[in-house]
C-alpha cells in the first residue's frame, strides 16, 4: 500500500487499483483530493495517469519580459500573480504591459486556479529562448520586425547561462514548498535545438528534443487553493538582449468539477 500525505491529512491507499478509467466524481471528493495531492509520481503514473475521465492536457503558463540593455535588480519576482486583463511591468521595470493578454498568460485569477477547475501538476517547465542576434525592432519588448539586427557583441549562450546562474525558482502551495531549483532544473517539452559555429553566428534551429522532468510528488491545485511561484535574482543583472521567461505548470485539468 501507499501513503499519501499533505499538510493536514494522511490517507492510506490500497493497491492494486482496478484497471480502467477513473470517474472524477469519486476522485474529487475531499478524500479523493488527499489521495492524489502529495502522491509519489511513480504511483500516480502507474495507477492514475491517463485514466481520469474528462481530464485534458493543460499548461497553466505565465511569461515575464526583460528589455534589452536593462538591469534586473536583486529581488524576488512573482509569476502567475497577474491574470489576463491586468497590467504588469517587465522584470526590469522599464515597460508596462497593459493589459496583460493571452500572449503572456492564461491565468484567470492571480495565484490560484479559478473556481470549478482542478489542475493536477505533473511537471514545471521553464523556457527562455534566445537568438544569437536580436530582432530588428521591438514594441513593448515584443518583436515587430523579425529580421536580425546588425551584428553586435551579445552572446545568447552567455545570457542564458548567466540567467540560470543568477536565479532560483521556488514553488509553494500554501505553506508547503513543492519544488525549487535553478531554471535549468525545470526543462520544457516545447524546446528548440540547433547548431551554430564557425566564422558566422548563423546556423539552424528546430523545434523538438525537449524532455520535462516530472515532480517527485503530484501537486493538486483545486480551484481557489493559493499557490506562489517566485524567481529570485541573487544579484543586479544586466541583460544585453530582449528575453522572455515563460514558466508553465503542466499536467491535466478538470473543469466544472463540484
Amino acid at each position: 500500500m501507499a501513503v499519501a500525505r499533505n499538510s493536514t491529512t494522511s490517507v492510506t491507499v490500497q493497491k492494486p487499483y482496478r484497471p480502467g478509467t477513473i470517474d472524477p466524481r469519486s476522485l474529487y471528493s475531499s478524500t479523493g483530493l488527499n489521495v492524489l495531492d502529495g502522491m509519489p509520481f511513480e504511483d500516480y503514473r502507474k495507477y492514475f495517469q491517463g485514466r481520469i475521465k474528462q481530464a485534458t492536457d493543460h499548461k497553466r503558463r505565465d511569461m515575464r519580459l526583460i528589455g534589452a540593455g536593462t538591469t534586473v535588480l536583486k529581488n524576488r519576482y512573482g509569476f502567475f500573480a497577474t491574470p489576463v486583463g491586468s497590467p504588469e511591468k517587465s522584470l526590469d521595470g522599464g515597460v508596462t504591459i497593459d493589459p496583460k493578454d493571452g500572449r503572456f498568460t492564461n491565468m484567470v485569477e492571480g495565484n490560484r486556479m479559478e473556481a470549478g477547475s482542478i489542475l493536477i501538476v505533473e511537471s514545471i517547465q521553464c523556457q527562455a529562448a534566445l537568438s544569437s542576434r536580436d530582432f530588428n525592432a521591438f514594441a513593448l519588448d515584443e518583436p515587430t520586425d523579425l529580421a536580425p539586427a546588425a551584428a553586435g557583441t551579445m552572446s545568447a549562450s552567455n545570457t542564458l547561462l548567466g540567467l540560470n546562474r543568477n536565479t532560483y525558482l521556488e514553488f509553494d502551495v500554501g505553506r508547503d514548498r513543492k519544488a525549487e531549483g535553478r531554471l535549468a532544473s525545470f526543462p520544457s517539452d516545447e524546446a528548440f535545438s540547433g547548431a551554430f559555429g564557425g566564422d558566422s553566428d548563423e546556423g539552424f534551429i528546430q523545434i523538438g528534443y525537449g524532455k520535462p522532468r516530472n515532480l517527485k510528488e503530484i501537486v493538486v491545485l483545486a480551484g481557489l487553493r493559493h499557490f506562489t511561484l517566485f524567481v529570485d535574482f541573487f544579484a543586479n543583472t544586466i541583460v544585453p538582449q530582449n528575453v522572455e521567461i515563460e514558466i508553465a505548470l503542466c499536467g491535466v485539468i478538470l473543469e466544472s468539477v463540484g
